[in-house]
């Protein structure tokens, strides 16, 4: 068997790239370039330890692997990427932050109150997209702590609404498939734990 030298992930044998971090399989280069390593797309760099962390996170969230390997303990993705960035300047890390929760806060101003099915597309974006994103910026920034702690406290005060199986569907009529969504929120922001 193979691992990932960066986050010890079991590589198959015809991978060329760690599926959970982005390493290159077959490299021994540290995972994050110095900064004036330039080089083509073999090289990792912040941006892509950034997405590829994201992206890993997008899929604990997902309903099926809710409460059966992922238990809400993401430490040690947190660990794993502060170890994995440790050599990028902080400035740089704080960029990169910046840029993806000018995301976040975009996609969460589209999210109000209201019980419908545009309010639950907003929804479902932000868990896939906007959530994890802020998890990954507060791991490259731990200055935006505050503001990740109000966005899962908003979260976890949408998912008190009453939105349940018998009050909303029966209020708004939508496919019984969103109404996964609702547990998955209450799930992630009930359990999470950095």
């Amino acid at each position: 068997m193979r691992y990932c030298g960066v986050c010890g992930y079991v590589l198959d044998d015809d991978v060329r790239f760690c599926p959970r971090c982005g390493t290159p399989a077959s490299s021994e280069r540290p995972a994050v370039p110095d900064s004036g390593t330039e080089g083509a797309g073999s090289v990792i760099t912040a941006d892509s330890i950034f997405n590829a962390s994201k992206q890993e996170l997008t899929e604990l969230f997902s309903y099926g692997r809710l409460g059966k390997e992922f238990t809400g303990d993401i430490s040690f993705i947190r660990d794993r990427v502060r170890r994995t960035v440790s050599g990028t300047p902080a400035d740089t890390l704080r960029s990169i932050a910046a840029s993806n929760m000018a995301d976040v806060r975009q996609r969460l101003s589209q999210i109000d109150d209201s019980i419908s099915d545009r309010n639950w597309g907003n929804i479902v974006d932000f868990m896939k997209n906007g959530l994890p994103a802020a998890i990954v910026s507060y791991f490259y920034d731990p200055a935006l702590a505050t503001e990740v702690k109000n966005i899962m406290d908003r979260m976890k005060a949408m998912s008190r609404k009453g939105w349940d199986k018998t009050g909303f569907l029966g209020k708004a009529a939508v496919p019984s498939a969103k109404f996964e969504d609702v547990y998955l929120l209450r799930y992630v922001t009930s359990n999470i734990r950095f």
